[in-house]
């Protein structure tokens, strides 16, 4: 399962992120996605996850622009069939 957004809640000790699904078909004015995974990190951790991150980015470079790219057209061309 993939999530749809990423929160992140952070104090002078340490970081968590929320992992947030989407429902579709809220009725307004209630919430519109639940927390399906919440991860704490103190702020060493999160300083490694971020240059694991950094070096996996850039490992990895090439193919992640071409899947941005990709999804990019696929959004677009969807928009304008409707």
């Amino acid at each position: 399962m993939f999530s749809d957004h990423v929160q992140l809640e952070s104090s002078a000790e340490h970081a968590v992120l929320n992992f947030i699904q989407m429902v579709p078909g809220a009725p307004e004015g209630q919430p519109n996605g639940k927390i399906i995974s919440r991860i704490a990190l103190t702020w060493p951790h999160v300083a490694r996850l971020a240059g694991l991150l950094d070096s996996t980015i850039d490992r990895q470079k090439r193919e992640i622009l071409n899947n941005l790219e990709q999804n990019l057209f696929v959004k677009e061309h969807k928009e304008n069939d409707l």
